[in-house]
């Protein structure tokens, strides 16, 4: 089975080595020189700089198992996760995890800092049943937004002061448009959560997991039409415009680009239901 992949990040990476280790004869479209997407590492005169995730956590399972498949577990260093928050002409530090640090946070009152470490005790004590990677049990925490979330069952100041500097940053997700659920599941891990990076960069996660595939890099995708059964994707580069059959398509982009290439497709392969939620994910700047 021919499958073609859109995106190089971390999801197509992975939907790409999972695909190629069932059989598959996978292509990689990458529209960038550089593979990586949101988590693509600049290299210039001995520096490495991470453009955009720069972190992953120990409640990240899978990527931990997919290091030592992939001999790259050597290169995962701890880092010392302190965030400064600036609000109000004023910059505080916040070293995720630490309870002294959240004591010492200035942005919440005393009772702010009860409230949230209350609330905090209670979804890690169900941290078990939540996991960010298996939306199936997050559904009994979907029903509103994160903001309205934390505004109901917390406080505006603890909001703005706390939850949504750390979301947005990290996720690009705005807090108004995405779900409790991740917010609860993020929060269930929180405390004793470390935090890891890759001394090499953190595109090394997908360089290392797309090593033997064959990604088409500087390639632009255009649009994707059904045909007989199958799929063709339409593509261009350098100028020059493209197409191929695949007898199945992952998109591996944002939503956003998700919804634009997916538009020609119909019902039965893009349900309603699928497409409104890709048209109606926005992303904070």
């Amino acid at each position: 089975m021919k499958v073609a992949i859109i995106g190089s990040g971390p999801a197509g990476a992975a939907a790409a080595y999972t695909l190629s280790k069932k059989g598959m004869d996978v292509v990689v479209f990458e529209r960038d020189a550089a593979i990586g997407g949101r988590t693509k590492s600049l290299r210039k005169n001995g520096f490495i700089l991470d453009t955009g995730a720069g972190f992953v956590t120990n409640f990240y399972p899978r990527l931990l198992e997919l290091a030592k498949e992939r001999g790259f577990q050597n290169e995962i260093e701890e880092m010392n996760r302190i965030s400064g928050l600036f609000r109000d002409q004023r910059l505080a530090s916040l070293n995720v995890g630490s309870m002294i640090s959240f004591l010492q946070y200035p942005f919440l009152t005393w009772m702010e800092k009860a409230k949230m470490a209350f609330w905090m005790l209670g979804v890690t004590l169900k941290r078990k049943r939540y996991d960010i990677a298996d939306p199936s049990t997050l559904i009994e925490v979907d029903q509103r937004s994160i903001a309205d979330h934390a505004r109901a069952v917390l406080t505006d100041n603890i909001y703005h002061s706390l939850v949504r500097p750390g979301i947005e940053p990290f996720w690009y997700f705005s807090c108004e448009d995405v779900s409790e659920g991740l917010f609860v599941g993020l929060s269930a891990h929180a405390a004793g959560a470390k935090f890891y990076t890759l001394n090499k960069g953190i595109d090394r996660i997908c360089s290392a997991l797309l090593r033997e595939a064959k990604v088409r890099r500087k390639t632009l995708v255009e649009s994707v039409s059904e045909e007989q059964g199958s799929f063709r994707v339409h593509f261009s580069r350098d100028g020059d415009n493209q197409s191929a059959v695949f007898d199945r398509v992952v998109f591996a982009t944002t939503a956003s680009v998700a919804a634009r290439l997916s538009k020609g497709l119909s019902e039965e392969h893009v349900s309603s239901v699928q497409r409104s939620f890709l048209e109606e994910q926005r992303y904070a700047a």
